[in-house]
């Protein structure tokens, strides 16, 4: 979630206490060769631009679909020739979709908004159109570009988080992190919850590690927020057995 967005969630809904996943990030591979970071979902290029300091030596590559904001990303990054741009959306399947344009330009997604149901939308967030992008899978794209190896998915797709990683079963073997946007209550119609995006990680050996922003109504239903998940050889080689055990309250 782009931090412009969780700004404007933080007038109307209840929002739990701010943990830094990029310090766990960068503290999980801090002994890692990192080589290979995919930023999808880049917006302006905020998080590709603090994932290019993370990892000094590694290609940074920036997706993003939305017109406007791809223009804005070109131009905030252009100082890090590592990071590369890339103006497509990340699908299942490969061809052409319909973004769904967003007052807030980081809540446009491939997916609609439900019409049934309370939804926990910003009021400032609305539907003012749709572009035309070009789709494909991330195994393709690793393929035409040829990446042999990702080491760090940074995953913000609004909804379609877990057709991506469907898309995307010859990169994830080699990955050493993922860290995700995941829904618990769906915000657009068909999107996966956590609990399916966790299901089809664990097939590739990942784990849960942290749950980060986090945010819900004011009746108290939990909406959303950002998991990471750290596969089983990182978490030998990074937590191990030596680490030290001790009680933690993670809030609400």
């Amino acid at each position: 979630m782009n931090a412009f967005l969780r700004r404007l969630l933080r007038r109307t809904l209840k929002v739990a206490p701010v943990r830094d996943a990029y310090a766990d990030i960068a503290r999980l591979l801090s002994n890692e060769k990192v080589e290979q970071v995919l930023d999808i979902g880049a917006c302006r290029g905020t998080v590709s631009l603090r994932l290019a300091r993370l990892f000094p030596t590694a290609t940074i590559h920036a997706f993003e679909p939305h017109p406007e904001s791809f223009t804005q990303l070109e131009a905030n990054v252009r100082p890090v020739p590592r990071i590369r741009r890339h103006p497509l959306a990340l699908d299942d399947a490969p061809g052409e979709a319909a973004l769904r344009l967003n007052a807030v330009p980081g809540s446009s997604s491939l997916l609609p908004r439900p019409h049934d149901g309370r939804t926990y939308h910003n009021p400032e967030a609305r539907a003012i159109g749709e572009a035309k992008v070009r789709v494909v899978t991330l195994d393709a794209w690793a393929a035409g570009e040829r990446v042999e190896r990702v080491d760090v998915i940074k995953l913000d797709v609004q909804g379609a988080e877990l057709r991506v990683l469907q898309g995307a079963e010859r990169v994830l073997r080699h990955v050493k992190l993922v860290y995700t946007e995941a829904q618990w209550y769906p915000t657009y119609e068909g999107a996966a919850l956590l609990c399916d995006v966790w299901a089809h990680l664990r097939r590739f050996g990942f784990s849960l590690f942290h749950f980060y922003n986090t945010w819900g109504g004011e009746d108290g239903q939990v909406v959303q927020g950002d998991a990471l998940f750290i596969h089983a050889e990182l978490r030998a080689r990074a937590l191990g057995a030596s680490g030290s055990v001790r009680t933690q309250s993670f809030g609400a």
